[in-house]
């Protein structure tokens, strides 16, 4: 296949590959109308690397592991390691790139809210990008079919019904997953006990006893002597 070579790692997304594959230019030339616009060539690229960025967030987030984020002339691919991956897991996975998608879609319309309208041609292209370009992409991605995410992200509905789940509760299970697998995987060491007092130490028992013991010799001798001084005195 087309897309089997021809790759160029460009940096690397939490340990993951970024790859352009060569047909990259022609896929923005052809985004862009064709025409002279390199300020939108560039938007296009950041554009479909936020998608595919947003896939590998989810699948690390789920617990899976990244292998690699393409950019190509036609659009990207996150490829991903499945093995251990539920059903649910790979719905959730298909939404990632168009919630990332939209983030970007979002702060492209507050920035334009904001700043007013492009003063710039450079500017106008990576507006146009990251907003009617980013749109027209989410409801082609969306559509149900093959190989779109679309003909994944959509069954993840009827498998929240099937588990009895909303999407609410589920996020709130995984996020309380998460907390969970931050805590130490065993328990804190273990608080000393206080000594025993020096009463109650095996060592200290005879110990106290044979100072006991003294202390009555010592005042029977001390009686002894009182009677022995009486007698004394008698005489």
């Amino acid at each position: 296949m087309v897309f089997n070579r021809g790759f160029l790692t460009i940096a690397r997304f939490r340990g993951v590959p970024v790859r352009l594959h060569w047909s990259t230019a022609f896929g923005a030339l052809l985004f862009g109308g064709m025409r002279f616009a390199p300020a939108f060539w560039v938007s296009f690229v950041v554009l479909v690397l936020v998608h595919e960025i947003g896939h590998a967030v989810f699948v690390q987030r789920l617990g899976h592991r990244a292998l690699s984020v393409d950019v190509t002339g036609f659009g990207g691919l996150c490829h991903w390691d499945p093995r251990g991956a539920t059903a649910l897991h790979a719905y959730v996975i298909a939404w990632g790139g168009v919630v990332a998608q939209t983030g970007l879609l979002v702060v492209a319309l507050g920035y334009t809210w904001i700043a007013g309208p492009p003063n710039s041609e450079a500017e106008a292209q990576i507006v146009s990008a990251f907003t009617r370009t980013n749109l027209w992409l989410i409801a082609v991605n969306l559509l149900p079919i093959a190989p779109l995410d679309g003909a994944s992200a959509w069954k993840l509905f009827g498998e929240l019904r099937r588990q009895r789940l909303t999407l609410w509760r589920l996020l709130q299970t995984w996020a309380a997953r998460r907390k969970a697998a931050r805590q130490p995987n065993g328990p804190g060491p273990k608080a000393r006990p206080a000594p025993p007092p020096p009463s109650s130490a095996p060592g200290n028992k005879e110990s106290a006893a044979s100072g006991e013991a003294q202390r009555e010799l010592a005042r029977l001798f001390e009686k002894v002597a009182e009677e022995a001084r009486r007698a004394r005195e008698k005489k």
